[in-house]
């Protein structure tokens, strides 16, 4: 339940995408056919595809009886053997969090899932994105596009695959019972418009819809209310037909059914801030996500993961007086290049006897690890095991001994390793999955939770705890709890396995007494406790409440009558017997370019004629391969009648990538991008009648990592600059071949408008060549900077750094510096030479988070910005004169204030006043307006 409800948590604060290099990209496909399925998978993974192919087809048989619905295609389901692999796969471009379960791809309605060794969360995962390809199926069998999701607000897609795929669980129970007492419920009216205090509360917050929908009025309406959306154009509409009543009542209806759920917990349960005391507030710090609480064995650190708007981190702060002081920031943190994830969902903290070593896993250079932190020296040692996954390493007293539940093949199992002699040994070998394993304090016995049964139900969630014996080998379970469990440890006195359970469908904390075999209960909070910890009489864990993981202390003297009555109540859906044949051939890699989408257009206007564009995207089913083209016709009067096009290949199954493209660009006053028109709308002077390049371009570029690449690219185009015959600038008429070497690193994180945090850093040196005397020839070198810093999400400071270096160069060539991109307080390009840089200082005020204009249009603006702003930069040829006297000469300086509308996540406005400044005197002002790209 915990993981779950995490992985919603952080699927909305890691929601920030970046591009990233894929190094990993070399794979053998094979396929696996079913009924509705064809399973794809690298070499070696063949028992992952039939767990697959039966986890796939036991969902189709439920989601085809909910929605009465048949699947008209057979669906792509691409499976990697492990969460990194995933992460590194070419079907998406941008980054994907180590938070993101899964995902289905519209064009091809593609299912592309990682295998983790964890059954039951696969299922889960797999399920739910099977829904999705249910959701667009439904879209095509009524003629619709998948675009027509627009007319479903997000709770409703996702709440019902959350809830077709697992029920009402656990992890919606628990944020119910917080949502409901504590007054964070959302009406319909807000829902419906996405808003709301936390992404992941359309998710569960949406799936206690279609459990309440479901038991009042029936599961037949899932789909009714699915497709009378589609076909009235209006959610709310299909929701007040099928209710038989408007949204006001049905909200009311909603909420009463789930008080009545919780009012009677309440009386017998205690809040959080009831329970114990919390050491880290969310509601205070602002940091809602506090997880794995570790206390050192003197008591007088705690270390723990917690969050820092885009990021995690790591973090130890001194304990004394009952209270948390002087944190730390030790690891994580503005997405580390040495750390790319923390492990969240399934890391553990532990510390050595010494309480100066802290061990915990990460994803560092592409591998999961075990790392060891000496708070002491401020050091790091990686231990780098040959396993895909990594999870809830402990340690002995010592450090020398490491426990850890790993990934090998197709299943999770108990490792050991000793650092100083570097054996591994191998604690468990079956098909179950186990976790959270602990040692004894005399490193006799390990303890682990495992959900084994002898119903070889590998997909069960309901787990129990085993001790595996050191010295005779023999296994056998002392805790028969059938429950998720998150989080073991032991007592100080080594007598006591201390661990959370739902065992009543509520989380708390239970302790078992290896010497008496008592089992006690230690919390009875009303919504979940998990990963505890002990010492000195105290527990120390996370505890969830106000839409928040918050640290912990309770009193371990404190217990509670365990009953077997379920407080928190479960349903889940009993998955029926498949009635067809689960294939079993194994077949090759489908290598065919497939049908992302195909567009086009046909328009008019009055006194030109026709105009025309197209635009095609075809790749295979893993995004090794890829081919597009873009092509646009224009009449403008029987002279002149363009045909524009770009068409490129991409190939990117092997390290390195290749590319290459040819293309054909011609218009009317050079408008071909939002970069020329800014040109042609901030100088006056521009007089441009047209514009023509065509050419060719290939590339090839290798990454070293996620983050640093080479790259060599090359182009060869004609370009021609037309003027009017009024204007004083010659007409350009060129060819520019041209050979560049780039180095790349970045670390950016991107928000929902452009980079939030990181850096990055570009190098590209150039050469051209003059093959027929009239082309362009020069050499040049480029070095850009930027870093970003994120304060809180309400301040965003950026400093960017550019400058170059032209060899050769003729004057069509020159650096220019001046207007809307670069010195902002004067006039377009009115600085030109052979070298330059140009030193950028910003930050953005965010004024309105959006703004959704009435009339029932729909139209909403997201965010309005203020920024104030300072350039510095120069641009000159040979002699680089400073100061003339107590000017400025060369160096010139503006400061300013702007505003910036965004209308997209990729599209926005800006408005900037500039004044410039010669270092004694305001030397004028500029009103500067453009249009920017993220």
């Amino acid at each position: 339940m915990y993981k779950k409800l995490v992985l919603l948590i952080l699927l909305l604060i890691c929601r920030n995408v970046s591009a990233e290099n894929r190094i990993d990209a070399d794979r053998n496909w094979k396929q696996l056919k079913t009924a509705h399925f064809n399973i794809f998978f690298p070499e070696g993974s063949e028992k992952t595809a039939l767990i697959a192919s039966k986890i796939a087809e036991d969902a189709y048989a439920h989601t085809s009886g909910i929605l009465n619905h048949k699947m008209q295609t057979v669906v792509p389901v691409i499976v990697f053997p492990s969460e990194i692999k995933f992460q590194q796969n070419n079907i998406l471009t941008e980054k994907i969090p180590e938070e993101i379960g899964g995902f289905t791809e519209f064009f091809k309605g593609r299912v592309v899932v990682p295998y983790t060794g964890d059954i039951p969360e696969f299922r889960h995962v797999l399920s739910h994105e099977i829904v999705h390809a249910f959701q667009y199926d439904l879209l095509k069998s009524m003629d619709k596009s998948v675009f027509s999701f627009i007319n479903f607000p997000l709770w409703y897609i996702e709440g019902m695959a959350e809830y077709i795929s697992s029920g009402y669980d656990e992890s919606a129970d628990m944020f119910m019972r917080d949502a409901v007492i504590n007054n964070l419920f959302i009406d319909l009216k807000n829902f419906n418009r996405n808003r709301y205090y936390t992404g992941y509360q359309a998710y569960k917050q949406g799936q206690s819809f279609f459990y309440f929908m479901s038991q009042v009025y029936g599961e037949k309406l899932i789909s009714k209310i699915f497709t009378d959306a589609v076909s009235l154009s209006g959610f709310e509409k299909s929701l007040e037909l099928n209710f038989g009543k408007k949204i006001f009542e049905i909200n009311k209806e909603w909420f009463r059914f789930y008080s009545r759920r919780y009012d009677v917990l309440i009386r017998d349960r205690e809040f959080d801030d009831e329970s114990g005391k919390l050491l880290r507030n969310h509601v205070i710090s602002r940091a809602f996500y506090n997880f794995h609480p570790s206390i050192s064995p003197n008591g007088k650190k705690i270390a723990f993961i917690t969050t820092d708007n885009y990021a995690f981190k790591l973090t130890v702060a001194d304990y004394s007086d009952g209270e948390l002081k002087n944190m730390e920031d030790i690891d994580g943190g503005w997405y580390d290049t040495a750390t790319q994830y923390l492990n969240v969902m399934s890391n553990k903290i532990s510390w050595t006897g010494d309480s100066r070593k802290i061990i915990y896993s990460v994803q560092s250079r592409d591998r999961k690890i075990v790392r060891i932190y000496d708070t002491a020296s401020d050091s790091k040692i990686n231990v780098v095991l040959p396993f895909e996954d990594v999870r809830n390493p402990a340690a002995d007293a010592e450090g020398t001994s490491l426990l850890f539940a790993a990934q090998q093949n197709n299943s999770t199992d108990i490792f050991s390793i000793n650092t100083e002699k570097n054996e591994t040994i191998q604690i468990t070998s079956d098909f179950f999955t186990e976790k959270c394993p602990v040692f004894s304090k005399d490193k006799k016995i390990i303890y682990f939770a495992s959900n084994s049964n002898r119903k070889n139900d590998f997909q069960s969630e309901k787990y129990n705890i085993f001790a595996y014996d050191i010295s005779t080998g023999k296994t056998s379970r002392i805790i028969e709890i059938n429950s998720l469990i998150e989080g073991m440890s032991i007592s100080d006195d080594g007598k006591t396995i201390l661990f959370s359970s739902d065992k009543n469908g509520i989380s708390n904390i239970y302790s078992f007494n290896t010497e008496t075999s008592t089992l006690k209960k230690h919390s009875n909070v009303l919504n979940g406790v998990f990963s505890p910890v002990m010492k000195d009489g105290k527990i120390y864990c996370s505890a969830y409440g106000f839409l928040g993981y918050d640290i912990m202390e309770l009193d371990y003297g404190k217990e509670f009558e365990i009953t077997d009555e379920m407080t928190g109540i479960r349903y889940i859906h009993d998955y029926p017997e498949p009635d067809n044949h689960i294939g079993d051939v194994f077949t090759g890699p489908d290598n065919s370019l497939y049908k992302d989408t195909l567009f086009f257009m046909l328009g008019g206007t009055v006194g030109y004629g026709v105009t025309g564009v197209a635009f095609g995207r075809f790749s295979d089913l893993y995004g090794d391969r890829l081919l597009q083209f873009s092509a646009e016709y224009l009449y403008f009067d029987e002279f002149q009648k363009d045909i524009n096009f770009n068409v490129s290949y991409l190939f990117l199954e092997k390290r390195p990538d290749f590319y290459a493209g040819v293309f054909r660009q011609k218009n009317p006053f050079a408008f071909y991008s939002v970069e020329s028109f800014n040109d042609f709308f901030n100088n006056a002077y521009n007089n441009t009648v047209s514009s023509y390049r065509y050419g060719v371009y290939a590339g090839i570029e290798y990454p070293f990592t996620r983050f640093t690449s080479l790259g060599l690219d090359f182009t060869s185009y004609r370009y021609e600059r037309i003027y009017d015959d009024d204007s004083a600038i010659e007409d350009i008429k060129a060819s520019l071949n041209q050979v560049s070497s780039v180095f790349k690193s970045s670390n950016l994180i991107y928000g929902l408008f452009g980079p939030v945090a990181g850096g990055a850093f570009t190098v590209r040196l150039s050469e051209t060549a003059d093959i027929y005397n009239t082309d362009y020839n020069f050499q040049n070198i480029d070095v850009s900077a930027d870093k970003y810093y994120n304060l809180d999400n309400i301040l965003i400071f950026s400093f960017n750094l550019n400058s170059g270096l032209l060899i050769n160069g003729r004057d069509d060539v020159l650096y220019s510096l001046g207007g809307y991109n670069s010195l902002r307080g004067y006039g377009y390009n009115e600085f030109t030479g052979s070298k330059f840089f140009l030193f950028t200082a910003e930050t953005e005020f965010v004024l309105l988070e959006s703004i959704e204009l009435g009339l029932g249009t729909g139209w909403r603006v997201n965010k309005l910005g203020f920024a104030l702003f300072a350039d510095a930069g120069s641009v000159w040829n040979d002699d680089y004169s400073f100061k003339d006297g107590k000017r400025f000469d060369d160096l010139k300086i503006d400061y300013g204030y702007g505003f910036r509308l965004h209308i997209s996540s990729e599209l926005y406005l800006k408005l900037d006043v500039a004044y410039a400044w010669d270092g004694v005197n305001q030397e004028g002002k500029q009103i500067q307006f453009s249009i920017s790209m993220n």
